[in-house]
């Protein structure tokens, strides 16, 4: 299975999906960015289940991470 969103928990976009490139790993991050907000969230090893078909769980990072 190689979920292509990563459902996020916590933060700004809790509860939204974001699109992922193919082939993502646990460990991969993103940044979220939009008009006033930059977030970088972290993709753990976990899929979860959804109406939209599986997905990775990503949870906010502290640190500033790289887009």
């Amino acid at each position: 299975m190689n979920p292509r969103y990563a459902l996020c928990r916590g933060g700004a976009h809790d509860n939204e999906r974001w699109p992922l490139e193919y082939n993502v790993q646990p460990g991969h991050t993103f940044v979220w960015e939009d008009a006033d907000c930059r977030v970088g969230y972290a993709v753990l090893a976990e899929i979860v289940e959804s109406n939209r078909g599986p997905m990775w769980v990503a949870v906010p990072v502290v640190a500033p991470v790289a887009a």
